[in-house]
Parts: C-alpha cells; sequence; structure tokens
C-alpha cells in the first residue's frame, strides 16, 4: 500500500512536472520607505513548485520627497540541471518599474503605499522529452498596495500586486496533451493576474533578512476557442518562496535639529 502511493506522488509530480509554463510569478519588491531621500537595496532568490527554474532578483526604491518614490525589480530565470528527462525547462526575465506613493502613520510604524507598475520580458519553456519548445515577450501594467507595520529590527508587509499580463510575438513547436501551445497561446494572449504576497523582514536597522511568499492567480478564465481547452488558463506557477537581504541607507544629510 505505501508503495502504491509513492508511486502515486511520484506520477502526479512527473506529471505536473511536463506541463508547459508561461507565466512564473517573480519576487515582489517591498520597500520600506520612510524619509526623503532614503533608498533600499535587496538580492534575492527563488523557488516555484513544480517549475524547473530558479529566480535571482536585484530590487533598488527611493523616496524622492516625503511620498514619492521610485522603484525598479529585475528577475532572472535560469534552469537547473534536471534528475529526469520527463521535466520542462524554463528560463527569462522581467523587469519591472513603478512610481509610488508612501505614507507613514503613528510614528513610523504603519506604513501604507501604492506603486503603479509596468514591465516586460520574456519566458522560454523547452519540453526535454520531447525536445520541444516556446518563446514569447511579455507585458504587463498594473498596481500594488501594500501595508507594513514596521519596528527597528522586524517588519510585515501584505501586498496584492494586480496586472494585466499580455504576451507577444509567440513562437515554437511545443505540444502538449494533443494541444498546440503555440496556437493555445496566441489564443489566450492576455490574462489578468492577482499576487496576494505576504513579506517578512528582520535583522537590524538598516540590514535585513527577507522571507516572502506569493499566490499568483489568473482571473481571466473565459477562451476565445473553445476548442482548445475547455478550462481556465493553467500554464502558470501558483505557489513562489522568496528569500533574500535587503539594505536600506540615506542618500542626503538629515538635518540636525538647530538648539536655541
Amino acid at each position: 500500500m505505501k508503495s502504491v502511493l509513492l508511486s502515486l506522488i511520484f506520477i502526479i509530480i512527473t506529471f505536473s512536472a511536463c506541463q508547459p509554463t508561461h507565466y512564473i510569478p517573480n519576487m515582489s519588491n517591498v520597500p520600506i520607505l520612510q524619509e526623503k531621500g532614503e533608498a533600499s537595496v535587496s538580492v534575492g532568490i527563488s523557488t516555484a513548485g513544480r517549475d524547473s527554474a530558479s529566480q535571482y532578483s536585484l530590487q533598488t526604491a527611493y523616496l524622492l520627497t516625503n511620498h514619492f518614490a521610485l522603484q525598479t525589480n529585475s528577475v532572472i530565470y535560469r534552469f537547473n540541471e534536471d534528475f529526469t528527462r520527463n521535466r520542462t525547462r524554463n528560463s527569462g526575465q522581467i523587469h519591472e518599474f513603478g512610481l509610488g506613493y508612501i505614507t507613514n502613520f503613528e510614528d513610523k510604524r504603519f506604513n501604507l503605499a501604492i506603486w503603479g507598475i509596468i514591465g516586460g520580458g520574456n519566458m522560454n519553456t523547452i519540453l526535454l522529452r520531447q525536445n520541444e519548445r516556446l518563446s514569447t515577450d511579455l507585458r504587463l501594467y498594473g498596481i500594488d498596495p501594500t501595508i507594513s507595520i514596521v519596528t527597528e529590527y522586524h517588519s510585515l508587509s501584505f501586498s496584492m500586486k494586480s496586472f494585466l499580463l499580455e504576451y507577444s510575438n509567440i513562437r515554437g513547436n511545443l505540444d502538449y496533451n494533443s494541444v498546440n501551445e503555440v496556437e493555445y497561446l496566441r489564443n489566450n494572449d492576455t490574462a489578468f493576474i492577482i499576487e496576494p504576497t505576504l513579506t517578512e523582514k528582520i535583522g537590524f536597522k538598516r540590514f535585513k533578512f527577507i522571507l516572502q511568499t506569493t499566490y499568483s492567480g489568473n482571473l481571466m478564465f473565459r477562451y476565445r476557442d473553445n476548442s482548445i481547452l475547455d478550462k481556465g488558463h493553467d500554464r502558470q506557477v501558483n505557489i513562489l518562496v522568496s528569500f533574500g537581504l535587503s539594505y536600506n541607507f540615506y542618500t542626503r544629510k538629515k538635518k540636525t535639529p538647530v538648539e536655541f
């Protein structure tokens, strides 16, 4: 009985690993900026469930005024060596730029932010067993509201990144379950993604460790061609776990109060 159960688990893992992936969520940039001239730099690595790709992220943010800020977020997907020829390999990159409005409350213990995000990149999938592949360019436009509880050595943030994802320049020869994936993606080249994310930072005043968990889901379940598939878009990774390091610093000297 135990061996049967292990076999079923192996079959499920192998089957899900073979499934093509057209989108993988990336590590969210959740800076906590409190004073004009404050900047943040973060690096991170992420792992995504059934997908064989690891992610490497570089994030920056800068508070231009007491409320307006800029951020960048770049991620590179690099496939790992697979232990079985039944798995897929994914590679690619996404680069994002954001403009945000930030407010701090209660002696800087609560931080609210809303970001407008635009970005672009590409995703490449290779199905090793059939030696087939698919490549596509990506564009995204959306918002990312964030609420954070902040202390000097710890912060806990919840964000809800929501964006329109568009695929273009779709090419390749990949088939999956008798479905032509190029045609599939061309007929379903738009998705609306929500990504609730919980981010915890702990460490020192300026230097902190990051633990982040993201759920990614597509709300756009309609199909333009019902003859292709009769269910919603399932070619994406849903769970992402990220680890990283962040460093906050000031680019301008703080004003010292004048004593009389």
